[in-house]
């Protein structure tokens, strides 16, 4: 990998690292109803979320923070700017951030590798190879797709 590319090579590998591990749910047990629990679910549409927000017009974000800022009387807005702080302070979100920008990514791919991820919440096992081998693609070779991205 080029010296050039590095830091946006890392940055998706953490992305990729991070989306892979919600699976494991640290000491988190999964619900028996279910299959994947809430915090699962809740930890893969924040990743959502953030991709959505990396790829919106930054004029649109601007006017969004102006309206939460204008009306956090209401706890569901002071809610949403919580989670607006914690998505900037989040050094894997800063760096994909600045990866997405200076290696003009495809935000397909990326999504590719959310939905395949979060298909995956549920499964235990693929019931066939074609299922096995189309999570491979949209996992791994969306990563390596992106990969060759940021090496130009």
């Amino acid at each position: 990998m080029p010296s050039s590319a590095r830091n946006s090579y890392f940055a998706i590998r953490a992305f990729n690292v991070e989306i892979a591990s919600i699976k494991d749910g640290g000491a988190i047990k999964k619900s028996t109803q279910s299959g994947s629990n809430i915090a699962s679910n809740l930890r893969m549409q924040w990743w959502r979320d953030v991709i959505s927000d990396i790829y919106t017009h930054p004029s649109d974000k601007k006017k969004e923070e102006e309206t939460l800022v204008k009306s956090s009387s209401n706890s569901t807005e002071y809610i949403s700017q919580s989670i607006a702080a914690s998505r900037k302070q989040n050094p894997i979100v800063r760096s994909l951030q600045s990866a997405i920008h200076s290696s003009n990514l495809t935000k397909r791919f990326l999504d590719r590798m959310m939905e395949a991820r979060e298909e995956d919440l549920d499964v235990k096992q693929m019931k066939s190879m074609e299922d096995l081998v189309q999570y491979g693609e949209d996992t791994t070779s969306s990563f390596l797709y992106l990969s060759l991205e940021c090496a130009g």
